[in-house]
């Protein structure tokens, strides 16, 4: 459905919709100048989230990610980060 129609039918404000779809918290496709939404997107943007994260689970989630996207260190560049953070070698 277009996002005018979501607006319409209680999904939220249109500018409102359009910033979860800009965050990526809402998929859409971009078809010319309009965004089409998948009802069942609309419908889990709904669904009541249970709980906050820990500080904790945020933090592991944080490193994880940046984990995921930093390029292989060679042994010697381990060794420096370890040394740099108080650790042994890697």
């Amino acid at each position: 459905m277009s996002l005018s129609d979501a607006a319409e039918r209680g999904y939220g404000g249109y500018s409102t919709l359009r910033k979860k779809i800009s965050s990526g918290e809402l998929p859409a496709e971009r078809v010319g100048r309009r965004y089409l939404i998948l009802e069942t997107d609309l419908e889990a943007l709904l669904a009541p989230v249970v709980g906050r994260p820990t500080e904790h689970a945020s933090v592991s989630a944080a490193i994880d990610r940046i984990v995921a996207s930093a390029p292989r260190l060679s042994k010697e560049q381990r060794e420096r980060l370890a040394t740099l953070l108080g650790g042994g070698a890697a």
